[in-house]
């Protein structure tokens, strides 16, 4: 007579057994719970002697090498609070750095070098690209040095630079610069203020941005002093400039011209009557001459080292029209090297 079979409930005992831990789970069938390999995903009869059998076929044991792997899987080590913070100081001083002294794009390059140089200390935490340089210079840094300039400031007198400029896209834009007594400082200090886009380029557009600047900083229009421009008609105008149109809200206003372009004005109203015309005429063609020709370049330079013993020339400078007093350096080059200019020419 055969030896009676008898009926095995599942024991979650058996899920942690150092033999079936590792991969037997339970789940709920229609016949209660039993027991299941999540290694070869069936399910098995919940007698221990089945499932000890189980785990040491040669099936089960093939796909817990592949899922399992030879090894248990070794825990993660994450980087405790204090090395955190130290990577977030790190992220912030080169954020500032870059800010100061560089252009964004470096930063990718940038925090990779200090990775590899400073390996082991809270440089190697430091993730940081771009994007994430660009949001901590807009939304940390900015709102940090515009909050303390605003309370450096506060109800002092003020004094601003002024001047207009235009991006590659041809966009106008009004540059400020702020001058005022810091009592925290217990000194004059000299900064920057904004650059705010203009709309319109006239004086009341002018006018505008000036006002909307200030109030973004809480400061009171009265207590301007003084303004430094350029000559320009829209900022020193008798009748329709900027300095007018401030002058009717701040009687007492002061108005600093630009000593270079003054004096710009002055040489050059000095020396018309003076100066033969054709002066700047023989500077612009001279720099032209040689500005984009590399073989006239070389052949100026063999007739110059061979009259000065070996001794290569300095570039012909250009007069720029817009760098007061910028053609004093091109006629002292052009002087300088008159005689090997003037044989390279009757050569030429």
């Amino acid at each position: 007579m055969p030896k009676p079979q008898y009926e095995q409930k599942f024991r979650h005992a058996w899920l942690k057994d150092p033999i079936l831990k590792d991969w037997l789970v339970a789940v709920e069938s229609t016949a209660g719970t039993t027991g299941k390999c999540r290694v070869c995903n069936i399910v098995v009869t919940s007698r221990y002697a089945d499932l000890k059998n189980h785990g040491a076929s040669m099936r089960h044991k093939k796909n817990a090498k592949l899922i399992l792997g030879p090894h248990p899987q070794p825990q993660l080590k994450f980087p405790g609070e204090s090395e955190m913070f130290a990577a977030k100081q790190a992220e912030l001083k080169l954020s500032l750095f870059v800010a100061q002294h560089t252009s964004v794009r470096v930063v990718d390059h940038l925090v990779n070098t200090c990775k590899k140089t400073f390996e082991g200390q809270s440089s190697t935490h430091i993730k940081m690209h771009r994007t994430k340089c660009s949001g901590i210079i807009q939304n940390i840094i900015a709102p940090h040095f515009f909050n303390d300039l605003k309370n450096d400031i506060g109800d002092s007198k003020f004094s601003l630079l002024l001047d207009e400029s235009t991006d590659i896209t041809v966009r106008k834009y009004l540059g400020m610069i702020i001058l005022y007594f810091s009592e925290r400082e217990n000194k004059l200090v000299t900064t920057y203020l904004d650059l705010a886009v203009l709309d319109n380029c006239d004086a009341d557009g002018l006018l505008h941005t000036i006002k909307t600047t200030l109030n973004k900083y809480s400061l009171n229009l009265q207590n301007l002093i003084g303004i430094g421009t350029d000559n320009t008609s829209v900022m020193t105008g008798a009748n329709n400039g900027l300095y007018v149109k401030l002058k009717e809200e701040v009687p007492e206003l002061l108005l600093i011209r630009c000593v270079c372009h003054s004096l710009q004005l002055a040489v050059t109203h000095a020396s018309k009557e003076t100066l033969p015309r054709n002066i700047e005429f023989i500077i612009q063609e001279t720099y032209k001459w040689f500005s984009k020709s590399s073989s006239r370049q070389c052949a100026y330079n063999d007739i110059y080292s061979t009259m000065n013993e070996g001794h290569n020339p300095l570039k012909i400078v250009r007069a720029c029209q817009t760098r007061w007093l910028s053609i004093e350096s091109a006629v002292s080059r052009i002087i300088n090297q008159w005689d090997a200019l003037k044989l390279h020419f009757q050569l030429s």
